[in-house]
């Protein structure tokens, strides 16, 4: 009898587990990029809130402290600038960009312009964002009413 309970307990586990893969995986990919250098990562993912609302998240893995000139989102061949307060324009990362809210669709093409001071030479980059699938994402509906 504990035997048969093991093995139905395994199997419901298994089960779980397989249908929070299949779930995760029909979730809309997020975009993902690193710059040439490899001194900067960014992406574009939903924010921890069961509302449908994707930000812009940008770090830098390099040595010292940028500072960011300018900014730039490109989705679609659309361009907005981002305007950056001074805190964010001299930190190492950076999360939850404005003007970033609409989920990517498929096809969708999107970049940043990162214009940045180091070492007292302004030095540009472009990171183009990749749409990636995830296999264990948590449901929004676990977030609360945010």
């Amino acid at each position: 009898m504990r035997y048969k309970k093991s093995i139905m307990s395994t199997l419901v586990l298994i089960m779980c587990l397989a249908a929070w893969m299949i779930y995760s995986y029909n979730q809309p990919p997020v975009l993902k990029g690193k710059s040439t250098d490899g001194n900067w990562t960014a992406e574009y993912v939903p924010m921890k809130s069961n509302k449908n609302i994707w930000q812009g998240n940008l770090k830098w893995n390099g040595e010292g402290h940028p500072k960011i000139e300018e900014l730039i989102f490109t989705l679609n061949n659309h361009e907005t600038e981002l305007s950056l307060t001074e805190s964010q324009k001299s930190s190492t990362s950076i999360s939850e960009l404005p003007s970033l809210s609409t989920q990517p669709l498929e096809g969708t093409e999107a970049s940043y312009v990162i214009k940045w001071q180091q070492n007292g030479e302004e030095v540009e980059e472009v990171i183009s964002l990749k749409p990636q699938k995830r296999f264990f994402v948590v449901p929004g509906f676990f977030y609360g009413n945010n």
